[in-house]
């Protein structure tokens, strides 16, 4: 018998099988050069290739291609492969403005994470999600593992006091919070943006011969 390999379908490999009717949309995409699909190709050129209707990126701290350093001031830019421009949300200002979102349609988040509160990709998410709450943008947010994950009651480190919020820690959660982003975003949206239009695509797992 050939033997079995469990493999993980990311957020974004969802989307692109299951939500096909969005390719008449005009698509933002939140994400770094660490946004991938299971098969290894950034999430912009998948949804392109795939025929989706992406008209701008959203970058976080580190710029698009990670080559930043630490807490470094990022200008917008222009994405060389795609032609798209590049809006940083981590220069001078830390989420998109009512211009940024008018001429788009929804908003995907696609960040990888390492579990911890001092990610500042994590804040990042809260902002885009306040911004499309208060603008009325849907947003959907495209889930990934999480490497430290593995139950809440593993959770890790103080919780943060309200007086010491900031870029590494915006709100109560401990320090390694054992969550995916998903998680998180449903767990902000019920205790901080209820009215907003979100819709999480989790992850799938399957069996498949080697």
């Amino acid at each position: 018998m050939l033997p079995m390999t469990q493999t993980v379908q990311f957020g974004i490999d969802q989307f692109l099988q299951h939500y096909t009717t969005y390719k008449n949309k005009r698509i933002a995409l939140l994400c770094n050069a660490a946004s991938l699909t299971a098969e290894g190709m950034h999430s912009r050129l998948a949804l392109q290739n795939a025929g989706f209707n992406l008209i701008k990126l959203f970058s976080p701290e580190h710029v698009f291609d990670t080559t930043g350093a630490d807490g470094a001031f990022i200008h917008h830019n222009m994405d060389k492969e795609t032609r798209l421009p590049i809006i940083s949300l981590y220069g001078d200002k830390l989420a998109p403005s009512a211009e940024d979102l008018a001429d788009v349609d929804v908003v995907l988040i696609d960040l990888p994470d390492i579990g911890a509160r001092f990610y500042t990709h994590l804040w990042t998410m809260t902002h885009m999600l306040e911004s499309c709450c208060e603008h009325q943008t849907p947003v959907m947010v495209l889930d990934l593992p999480n490497p430290f994950s593995h139950g809440l009651n593993l959770a890790e480190g103080p919780f943060l006091d309200g007086s010491c919020s900031s870029f590494i820690g915006r709100w109560n959660i401990p320090i390694t919070h054992q969550c995916t982003f998903a998680e998180l975003a449903l767990y902000f949206k019920n205790i901080h943006y209820p009215t907003i239009d979100m819709t999480c695509v989790t992850m799938d797992s399957c069996s498949c011969i080697i």
